[in-house]
Parts: structure tokens; sequence; C-alpha cells
């Protein structure tokens, strides 16, 4: 008996943290800064461009790097068909896509000309329908008692950005939450075994033909 009710309070618990996270995620723009600090190893990020996180935590990232954890990226590649489609659907007619796209590899850049020879960014690009962002800790190889992941679903309706897409916390260390964190550290895995790496040498080069592609288009 007491064993149970015990774990009906665990339970009741992990709800509760559940709802405390879905409540105030949009209130607390820094909830993915906060995740991050909480890494010991290693740091997995996937996204349109990720760059809510890279602007606003550039120089936790840095830190920890610099401190000898494993950073991992994978953003959609702006050359191929999914993003300009997901263009299409947020309905963004002006380039803002791009343009945070442009800025996240600036910071990237930025970022690993901080390190020197201290660290190394890994960095893809996916050419998939994007239907969610995530931000994983602890992840990398394998599954551990640190692993938490934010999740963010993107809406389907038209002309709203990913960003406003319901968000929530999967941790390992709450049972209620292992399904969700296993299947989404799995999806994880599945897209950066897709993606196609890049340096950092290679995507300033891929940001120049980007933005000579877009004036041509735009000067037709």
């Amino acid at each position: 008996m007491r064993k149970q009710l015990i774990t009906r309070l665990e339970d009741k618990i992990a709800e509760f943290e559940r709802k405390i996270q879905r409540y105030t995620i949009r209130v607390d723009p820094e909830s993915d800064r906060k995740l991050i600090k909480t890494a010991i190893r290693s740091i997995q990020v996937l996204g349109i461009n990720c760059l809510g996180l890279l602007h606003h935590s550039r120089e936790d990232i840095l830190l920890f790097l610099q401190q000898g954890g494993r950073f991992q990226i994978v953003m959609l590649d702006p050359r191929k068909p999914a993003f300009g489609k997901r263009a299409e659907l947020e309905e963004d007619h002006v380039g803002r896509i791009i343009a945070e796209w442009h800025a996240s590899a600036k910071i990237l850049s930025g970022i690993n000309d901080k390190l020197g020879a201290t660290g190394r960014i890994e960095i893809k690009l996916y050419d998939e329908t994007p239907d969610r962002s995530l931000v994983m800790v602890d992840g990398i190889d394998q599954l551990t008692e640190n692993t938490s992941v934010l999740i963010n679903y993107y809406p389907e309706k038209r002309g709203v950005r990913g960003y406003e897409g319901g968000v929530f916390l999967a941790q390992q260390r709450i049972p209620r939450d292992q399904d969700s964190l296993e299947k989404n550290w799995n999806y994880f895995a599945a897209v950066w075994a897709n993606a196609e790496p890049v340096d950092i040498k290679e995507l300033g080069r891929l940001q120049a033909s980007v933005s000579l592609d877009l004036q041509s288009s735009q000067d037709s």
C-alpha cells in the first residue's frame, strides 16, 4: 500500500512538472538556455535555423565547448526543396527564414573563431520536411540519467512560425517522460545520420552562394 501511494505521488509530481513547463515556456524564452546549462557531456540541436538558441546562448555554448563538451547542430539546408517549402508554409515573402539562417551561420563561425584549437562544432544540414525543433543535453551515443530534451512541435497551419508550436520538456529521470524522450532521441539520431556534414569553411562558402542565388532571383 505504501509503495503504491509513493508511486501515485511520484506520478502526480511528474505531471505537475510537465504542466509547469507547458505554461511557462512561452513566458520564459530562456528555457532552452537554462536546459543547456545542465549539460555535462553534450548538447544537440535540431531546427530550421536554430537562431533563438544560438543568439541568446552563444557564450554558454562557447564555454561548454572550451570545457571539452560536444556540440552537434543540424539545420535545414537552404539549397534544398524542404527549405523553400517551409518558407512557403510560413508565408515568408520577405526572406525572414533565410536571413535567420544566415545569422545562425555567422554566430557559429564566431564561436568557432573564439574556440581556436580548444573545441569543435559538429554541423550538419538536412533536407526533410521539418516538423519539430529539439534541444537535447547529454543524449549523445546513449541515454543517461541526465538526458533531457526540449521539444517544439511545429504547427501545420499556414502563416504560423514554427516557434509558435507546442513546447514541452521530457526528462529521462521522469518515468512518464521516457517514451517521448526515447522517440525524439531516435528522431534526432535518424536525422543526424542522414544529414550532410559541413565544416565552418564550407558553411561560409554556402552562405555566400545562397546569398548570391537570392540576389539573382530578386534581380530577375
